[in-house]
């Protein structure tokens, strides 16, 4: 499975697992457990720059009471390190998160070291994953945390072929959002002799019309879509349901995402009029929806004009992001200003990845201006280390005025009020 899909951020997902961004050459599909050695590109200095200063920024988040906000803060640098394949940084990082996130952190660090084929340390970062979820245990309320961390493992024991372990920790997994990093991840290990039976099971869930077991269904389907674009009838059976059998039961935003994410896997197969033609299907959906947030739309405009790029329609990706900006700057009075980073950071990636330097550059900028409307510390901070993330993830090099900028941020204005 390539990165974009196994990192991509799903819009309506906040797992860690199935978070990050970046593109890969497709990798032979397999149904074997190990997963094959792959070599990660090596990490600039200024790509590392930014995650230390992200990670910085976590410093200012006073341990009382922001704890549970300065950790989450801390495991999405960690993630963002992943993202680049750098496990040493997200280990450093790792070691100095304070509550059960650590215990994520180590699985997820997990996870990247199998995918590398470094295998030597991952069982006792495993071990170092469930012991940090012991408090947790039994609280009132925390099942989540513990079960996202067993979840996260039952990955790592999957792909390391320990089944045993990996049917032992999901049988004690009680939360459907946290079933979801399961189902998921079961496009991976499929046996192709399995593959009616997935069918069977992803309509049968979809019949249900439960939220969560169906999005997990679907997400399954377009990573099984990638995984066999090669086989005709294979692909369009899960194309069928992807596009038509079950998206009534999903929101819009959902479906959209289900739409664009499988126009991205055809142009990346090389597919150009099937990507057209997902990406019409998606379009069509959101002028059909009658009103957006533009924290919702916005991404969802970025995805549409990746994939409109990675299908050879630049000039169209380009009006697509232009004219979210042109949306966003007339209804950003909807917009509570610290969720508006949020929806602006997808079209400035977007414009990195369609070749269009200066827009991104300056669209960051913007980004660090509406953030900084808000008079308290918290959430300037939360956007600032998620544009730091963003840059680095996106290998994408601040201009000296950037950087001038974001060090006196992070040096001066993320210090009070909390």
């Amino acid at each position: 499975m390539n990165r974009w899909l196994r990192h991509t951020s799903s819009l309506a997902c906040t797992f860690a697992l199935l978070s990050c961004s970046g593109e890969e050459t497709h990798a032979a599909t397999t149904s074997n457990h190990q997963a094959a050695s792959r070599p990660s590109e090596p990490v600039e200095a200024f790509q590392t720059e930014l995650l230390r200063m992200a990670f910085r920024a976590t410093e200012k988040f006073p341990l009382d009471p922001q704890i549970k906000n300065r950790c989450r803060e801390r495991e999405e640098v960690v993630s963002a390190a992943l993202q680049l394949g750098s496990t040493e940084l997200a280990l450093e990082f790792t070691r100095q998160i304070e509550n059960w996130r650590k215990g994520a952190c180590y699985a997820l660090v997990a996870r990247e070291l199998v995918e590398q084929g470094k295998t030597a340390n991952v069982e006792g970062y495993l071990d170092q994953a469930l012991a940090s979820i012991s408090a947790e245990s039994g609280a009132t309320g925390q099942a989540w945390r513990v079960d996202r961390v067993r979840a996260l493992v039952a990955v790592v024991k999957a792909m390391l072929g320990d089944d045993a372990k990996a049917h032992e920790l999901a049988a004690t997994i009680d939360t459907d959002a946290q079933r979801e990093v399961l189902v998921v991840d079961e496009a991976r290990t499929l046996r192709d002799e399995d593959f009616d039976k997935a069918l069977r099971q992803v309509d049968a869930v979809c019949k249900s019309g439960s939220f969560e077991p169906v999005t997990a269904q679907l997400r399954k389907c377009v990573r099984l879509y990638d995984r066999y674009f090669a086989d005709t009838e294979r692909r369009a059976a899960l194309e069928e349901r992807i596009c038509r059998a079950a998206l009534k039961s999903t929101p819009a935003m959902v479906r959209v995402e289900l739409l664009t994410d499988s126009a991205r896997v055809a142009a990346m197969h090389g597919d150009r009029a099937k990507a057209e033609e997902l990406i019409g299907l998606a379009s069509d959906l959101m002028a059909e929806t009658p009103k957006w947030n533009p924290e919702h739309r916005l991404p969802l405009d970025a995805a549409i004009a990746e994939a409109l790029h990675l299908a050879g329609a630049t000039d169209k990706a380009r009006e697509r992001l232009a004219a979210a900006i042109d949306y966003f700057d007339a209804n950003k009075q909807f917009v509570i200003n610290m969720f508006r980073g949020n929806a602006l950071r997808p079209i400035a990636e977007a414009y990195h990845a369609i070749g269009d330097e200066q827009a991104s550059i300056d669209l960051y900028a913007k980004i660090l201006d509406e953030a900084f409307v808000n008079p308290n510390a918290r959430p300037r901070a939360m956007d600032f280390i998620a544009t730091c993330c963003s840059l680095a993830v996106h290998h994408i090099e601040p201009t000296a005025e950037l950087r001038q900028r974001l060090n006196g941020i992070v040096d001066e204005e993320l210090d009070s009020p909390w």
